[in-house]
């Protein structure tokens, strides 16, 4: 399985999770769900290196006619795999060799580069959710039999929450939906909202972000994230969800996020410490720059 362990030339691997070994299916993929202390939901993280999904045809311009991808190892996502092949990306500043291809075969090429990587070789990609690169980065593709200018297909991919049926049915979230997760530690700790939720059989519980993301929230070996918010809206597909809403933990308190700070605020109320909630430590400081924090 995948893994924080660096691979020559292009760090670590696609969709590698933080916590080690993963059971890659179903079943196993329930089992990664657990709760924490306070009763919300937790889920392992996963970090995405930069990678290539190409289309059948072309697989056979950059590697020969009638060559089928061919799999190095699972990655944890049912039924995808990190591919032996690797490409050459370039853009108008530079190159970045060596970058992994996952497989199978998709219906549209599309390369998923971390802000760092765009920037390194001058191109301006767009953060989007997978599949959705009308309008995304034009970038060249080097292979040892060919070479392709794609129009679009480079993007930022957003990080994004991959759940099974299972788990979705437990934490009572639909395909689509936008959540609001707790991730990281210390000092490096920070809440994400509206982060898209991608539910189906086809889908381990895991959270996705990629290589610049993990360094910034300071993740590392048995990462796992906090399911704090839910909001429905966005069908799967780029624009924003709801407003995430706080969710009660098992004892009925209620969660409150930096989000539900700034429309406190708006109502022109105060915010403190009670029985009935939970505070997360952002949103304390978000409160005390609005100037509504009670002791």
């Amino acid at each position: 399985m995948g893994s924080l362990a660096q691979e020559a030339g292009s760090g670590p691997s696609p969709g590698g999770r933080a916590v080690g070994a993963g059971a890659g299916a179903e079943a196993g993929a329930s089992s990664a769900l657990s709760r924490n202390t306070g009763g919300s939901h937790s889920v392992p993280v996963a970090v995405s290196n930069r990678h290539i999904h190409l289309c059948e045809a072309d697989i056979h311009r950059l590697f020969g006619p009638k060559h089928q991808l061919t799999s190095d190892r699972p990655i944890e996502q049912p039924g995808q795999f990190a591919a032996y092949e690797r490409l050459r990306v370039v853009g108008p500043a530079g190159a970045i060799a060596d970058v992994r291809v996952v497989g199978p075969a998709r219906k549209a090429t599309q390369v998923e580069l971390a802000a760092s990587d765009a920037k390194a070789i001058g191109v301006s990609a767009p953060v989007r959710p997978s599949g959705a690169t009308v309008g995304s980065a034009p970038v060249r593709l080097e292979g040892p039999a060919g070479a392709i200018d794609l129009p679009g297909g480079a993007i930022i991919a957003a990080r994004h929450l991959h759940v099974s049926v299972g788990d979705g049915a437990r934490m009572g979230l639909s395909d689509g939906d936008r959540v609001t997760l707790l991730i990281g530690s210390g000092d490096r700790r920070a809440t994400v909202h509206d982060v898209l939720v991608r539910l189906g059989k086809r889908h381990a519980t895991e959270l996705h972000v990629d290589t610049d993301e993990a360094r910034a929230y300071g993740v590392g070996r048995g990462a796992t994230a906090v399911l704090v918010g839910r909001g429905r809206g966005g069908g799967g597909g780029g624009g924003g969800g709801g407003r995430a809403r706080a969710m009660p933990n098992e004892g009925g308190r209620r969660v409150v996020t930096e989000r539900d700070v700034e429309a406190i605020a708006a109502a022109g109320q105060s915010l403190s410490r009670g029985p009935g909630c939970i505070i997360t430590p952002a949103a304390i400081d978000r409160a005390k720059a609005f100037g509504i924090w009670r002791e």
